[in-house]
């Protein structure tokens, strides 16, 4: 998915290219966007589509899925810069059927103090929390700047705040399998500033949040022995990042 992504769009597919898996299909989905997005994904020899009215991500995701032909297909943010073999340890889980979705590691591009206090917050989540929780059956967190899914499995709720966050807890509930696949990594950009950086996160807490109230039974089925607490201990995985960062903040200043 992409939405004004005219200056970043062509590096990705750039990457995508010189990867060390060969890709079957690369499929752009423009939503909607009001700079020339399409017309650089077009001129990149990739399937490009732009949506005429603005879908939202969810519903440009769940477009795609549609649209796609492969059984397996990964999900890249538009400004996302994979290194070479991501997709080939990516995919590499999916050779047991068992693997419903896998989420790889997220990297931010280093540029100033903004750019370093989100380098820490995800160093944590995808060194720390990411391996506790596979190790553990703790669920690991489907961070939506890119993963692995099976395309029948690629539905995602278009009202909801936090689709990566939904999407987790909705394939945990049904006793769906998650991997985490450290060598698998890419890089984003930063936040643009700290005001961004804030309300990103707070975004995603309430989409958290959101997704725990949703899915009633999805305490009980991850954490069988500890009923609701589960919730809690769900809720409080996704607010140790921002805990880990406002604590480092406070240090630092």
């Amino acid at each position: 998915p992409a939405y004004n992504e005219e200056g970043i769009v062509d590096n990705l597919l750039t990457d995508l290219r010189n990867s060390s898996f060969p890709i079957t299909e690369t499929i752009v989905l423009d939503d909607h966007s009001t700079d020339s997005t399409y017309e650089v994904a077009k001129e990149m020899n990739v399937t490009a589509i732009r949506n005429e009215t603005r879908l939202g991500k969810a519903a440009t995701l769940n477009k795609g899925a549609k649209i796609a032909k492969e059984d397996v297909i990964v999900v890249f943010d538009a400004d996302n810069r994979p290194e070479k073999d991501c997709i080939m340890h990516l995919l590499k889980h999916f050779d047991s059927k068992d693997a419903g979705v896998v989420a790889g590691v997220t990297k931010v591009l280093s540029d100033g103090f903004v750019s370093k206090l989100a380098a820490l917050e995800f160093s944590l989540c995808f060194y720390l929390f990411q391996p506790f929780s596979t190790k553990f059956n703790f669920f690991p967190i489907l961070h939506g700047a890119y993963f692995g899914v099976r395309r029948e499995l690629a539905s995602f709720d278009e009202d909801a705040l936090t689709e990566d966050f939904d999407i987790s807890m909705n394939m945990a509930s049904k006793g769906q399998k998650m991997n985490f696949e450290p060598e698998a990594i890419s890089y984003v950009s930063p936040p643009p500033s700290f005001a961004f950086f804030a309300r990103q996160r707070e975004r995603w807490i309430r989409g958290a949040v959101q997704a725990c109230f949703k899915h009633k039974g999805f305490s009980k089925r991850v954490f069988p022995r500890i009923g609701f607490l589960g919730l809690f201990l769900t809720a409080l995985g996704y607010l140790l990042p921002l805990v880990w960062a406002a604590t480092f903040t406070f240090l630092v200043i």
